[in-house]
């Protein structure tokens, strides 16, 4: 949505909170398009009346989980995860996102089960590799954490950042000309992914390659301004 399109919603969402002053469902949309236009205290209050007025409303849970997973709440952000699932038990998301939350808190057996349990949801998406890949990144077994990425990649292709992980375990192998490929694919996925941009001038750099170095780094620094960070498993990016 452009701005315009945003207040135009927020403006609907709130008459039909007007009109329906019991129902949650208007105050989780318009924390929805108040997390798009980044006014997270906004919110944050829409999801906490939300869950007074209907505390089984998962989306509700689940949104104010992806808030405070953002904000580097891990703990609380598990707990409203566990309260989405309760309500949402087929929502592969809800279990690829806690698991994340149990990564960073370094409880690696909890976050395995959790993709575990996406991996059963949803078995032909590659995402529950992927993540799976990221613990085994993390914890050093970089040629487990290839083998599922090469799995994440042949379920879900059109993933880029799919590609970008693999790329990073490549380099950490010495396997320069692969991670070049890799992060080739990521961009040629998507074009907005800055690290990937990154990363493929440190690669060019180590090869003499100054000048496209140059211009990926450039790329980077351009995106980064305009937030496009990527979203890669073992790194940053993580939700």
């Amino acid at each position: 949505m452009e701005s315009g399109d945003n207040d135009a919603a927020i403006a609907a969402f709130t008459r039909a909170i007007e009109a329906a002053p019991k129902d949650s469902k208007p105050l989780v949309l318009r924390a929805f398009v108040f997390m798009k236009v980044r006014n997270v205290r906004s919110a944050l209050a829409d999801l906490n009346r939300a869950i007074e007025l209907n505390p089984e409303d998962g989306d509700a849970y689940e949104q104010r989980a992806i808030i405070l997973a953002g904000g580097g709440a891990a703990t609380p952000a598990i707990e409203d995860f566990t309260k989405a699932i309760k309500f949402k038990p087929l929502h592969m998301k809800l279990f690829i996102n806690r698991g994340l939350c149990y990564e960073r808190l370094k409880l690696f057996a909890e976050a395995e089960a959790d993709y575990d349990e996406a991996h059963r949801l949803v078995p032909k998406s590659g995402l529950p590799y992927e993540y799976r890949g990221g613990i085994f990144f993390e914890q050093g077994d970089l040629k487990a954490a290839l083998a599922q990425f090469d799995e994440a990649v042949r379920l879900s292709p059109e993933l880029a950042e799919i590609y970008f992980n693999r790329g990073t375990v490549y380099e950490k192998l010495h396997h320069s000309e692969k991670a070049l490929a890799d992060y080739d694919k990521t961009i040629r996925l998507d074009s907005q992914f800055a690290n990937a941009y990154k990363r493929r001038a440190a690669i060019y750099s180590d090869q003499g390659r100054e000048d496209e170095a140059k211009r990926d780094l450039a790329k980077a620094r351009e995106l980064e301004q305009a937030g496009m960070v990527g979203h890669e498993a073992n790194g940053a990016g993580k939700p």
